[in-house]
């Protein structure tokens, strides 16, 4: 958490691509829903394209992760999801 933007900040660099993620985001008044949001190659040609990836606490056990990218349409497409559970 940046105190001084008031933003939430990270970076992502996955090993089969060049780009480093940099990434801005907020969590929602219940303090429950991470929204982050980073510029990043398209994935269909040349270009940048706006991802976002919102994580969800579900209970002390429980969270999601589901990443989406931006249409030039403007609409959003689910391009991944996850879910984490705690074991034990």
């Amino acid at each position: 958490f940046d105190p001084a933007a008031r933003k939430f900040r990270g970076s992502w660099v996955g090993s089969m691509m060049p780009h480093m993620f940099v990434y801005e985001g907020t969590l929602d008044e219940a303090g429950r829903v991470l929204t982050l949001e980073s510029m990043g190659p398209r994935f269909d040609g040349p270009g940048t394209a706006l991802y976002r990836d919102v994580i969800e606490l579900h209970g002390p056990d429980r969270r999601t992760l589901t990443s989406f990218v931006q249409g030039e349409d403007g609409g959003w497409t689910r391009i991944m999801s996850g879910e984490f559970r705690r074991q034990g």
